[in-house]
């Protein structure tokens, strides 16, 4: 295979992650906040380049397309000088899909779609914007890129100051809200602005982790032989074996710990009180594993 072929092999499904990813994000910035159209609402506010572009709107009555795709690329730019190589390849796809998809929500064909979204409570509205948007940023995040934009002065801030991103996070759509204020957004227009920021932060979080969910069981028993036996055999998965001392009987007691997926858990239920009903087990989740019988590291 040549070296082209080997690049699309190994890429094709980050970029229809990434194309899907920003389909979302642009489909809920398009007609869910900047073209949206209700009594006492010209647009819905939100976070990053949707809720800035309103903001610098409401205060020159510009192009929103146009606008947020000069703020896409401006952060673009920003973030590939102090950002370095990874950065600039990682979120260049984005800065091209994202703003193309605006445009193109704004031709004719998409007239009755955006009419129909219109009629939306603008508290749904909002909600569902966020959830559109929130899942598409988390499938990027997903595979470790960025949708750049108002993702760029947080990881900048991360980079020198190391100040957790979520704090950063807070603080700049905090900020944003103050300037919808200033910008002589009502105080309804604010809140129903949160709403989308709180859906979309919920479910960056959701998408990030959805389907990577295992459990780690931990079992004592004294028929710890037999129970290992038909992990091995039955569930197939490995396991490890460490001795543990009791802090009150002072006894030793081995211990086996196991790492299974979701769909295996009432299956290792049932081996363990099969064998020793008056077995010790606790279960913990985890939001991912990675190695030989889990998920590839490349896949994360």
């Amino acid at each position: 295979m040549n070296k082209v072929g080997l690049f699309i092999k190994n890429n094709y499904k980050r970029a229809l992650i990434l194309f899907f990813s920003n389909f979302m994000v642009a489909a809920g910035a398009s007609f869910c906040f900047l073209n949206y159209k209700h009594t006492g609402f010209d647009g819905i506010l939100t976070g990053g380049v949707s809720g800035f572009t309103l903001i610098i709107n409401q205060i020159f009555k510009t192009n929103l397309e146009f606008v947020a795709t000069i703020l896409t690329w401006v952060l673009y730019i920003i973030g590939a000088i102090f950002l370095k190589k990874r950065f600039a390849i990682q979120t260049l796809i984005s800065a091209i899909l994202f703003p193309a998809f605006l445009f193109l929500f704004k031709l004719p064909i998409f007239k009755s779609v955006q009419e129909a979204f219109n009629t939306l409570d603008p508290i749904l509205d909002s909600a569902l914007g966020g959830i559109c948007m929130g899942t598409g940023c988390g499938l990027v995040y997903r595979i470790d890129g960025s949708t750049g934009g108002f993702d760029v002065p947080p990881l900048i801030i991360n980079k020198f100051f190391k100040i957790k991103l979520s704090i950063l996070f807070f603080i700049q759509d905090g900020i944003l809200v103050l300037l919808a204020l200033i910008a002589n957004f009502n105080l309804n227009q604010v809140v129903v602005g949160l709403v989308s920021v709180l859906m979309c932060s919920t479910f960056v979080e959701v998408t990030q982790v959805a389907g990577q969910k295992c459990y780690v069981a931990e079992i004592i028993s004294d028929r710890y032989e037999e129970i290992n036996k038909i992990i091995l055999e039955k569930l197939e998965r490995g396991t490890t074996l460490f001795e543990a001392t009791g802090g009150y009987t002072g006894q030793n007691k081995k211990v086996i710990r196991v790492m299974i997926p979701k769909k295996q858990y009432h299956e290792l239920m049932n081996i363990v009180n099969k064998i020793d009903s008056s077995a010790f087990m606790t279960i913990q989740v985890t939001n991912a594993v990675f190695g030989d019988g889990f998920r590839d590291f490349k896949d994360r």
